[in-house]
C-alpha cells in the first residue's frame, strides 16, 4: 500500500487487526502502531513503513486530509474510530458506558497510532462522558455503547 491515510468499515466479527511495520524483523521494536478494530477505523502509513499487514478488516479505501462529510451527533453501535468534522461533530457526548472499567475512549491528534498520537483517554466505569474538540483528529471508543451528544 502506498502511505497515506485509510478508512475501513470495520468487520463483521470484531477481528480485524492491522500492524505497520519498519523492517522485517518481527521484533516490538520494529511495529511502531496495531490495533485490533472494532468498527469503521482510520490509519495512516508512513513513507517509513516498509510493511502493512491485516486481517480480518473490511477493504480499506484511501482518504485525503481533509476528506469531507456530514458530521453527526452520535455515534451507534459499541465502538469505532471516528474522524471529526467528516463522521462526527465536535462536542460534548455522553454514552451509558459498562459496569465495569470495559468501556474506552481516546482523543487523538492523527491516525498514526503511535503512543504520541494519544492526546487523552479513558477507561469508565458507568456513564462515560467526553468533550471532543475540532482541534482533535480523531476519536476511539469500545464498549461504550451508542453516544449521543449533550444538548
Amino acid at each position: 500500500m502506498k502511505p497515506g491515510t485509510y478508512r475501513t468499515t470495520g468487520n463483521a466479527d470484531d477481528m480485524c487487526y492491522w500492524d505497520r511495520a519498519e523492517d522485517t524483523k518481527g521484533e516490538t521494536e520494529s511495529l511502531p502502531a496495531n490495533d485490533h478494530v472494532n468498527g469503521t477505523s482510520y490509519v495512516t502509513i508512513k513513507a517509513t513503513d516498509k510493511i502493512f499487514k491485516s486481517g480480518g478488516c473490511r477493504d480499506r479505501e484511501a482518504v485525503g486530509p481533509r476528506t469531507k462529510g456530514t458530521p453527526a451527533s452520535s455515534t451507534d453501535g459499541n465502538g469505532g474510530m471516528f474522524k471529526i468534522g467528516t463522521d462526527i461533530a465536535p462536542g460534548t457526548y455522553k454514552s451509558p458506558g459498562s459496569a465495569d472499567d470495559s468501556c474506552y475512549w481516546e482523543r487523538t491528534k492523527d491516525a498514526e497510532h503511535g503512543l504520541n498520537s494519544v492526546m487523552a483517554n479513558n477507561n469508565v466505569a458507568g456513564t462515560a462522558v467526553v468533550t471532543i474538540s475540532q482541534t482533535d483528529s480523531c476519536f476511539k471508543t469500545n464498549g461504550c455503547g451508542d453516544r449521543k451528544k449533550a444538548a
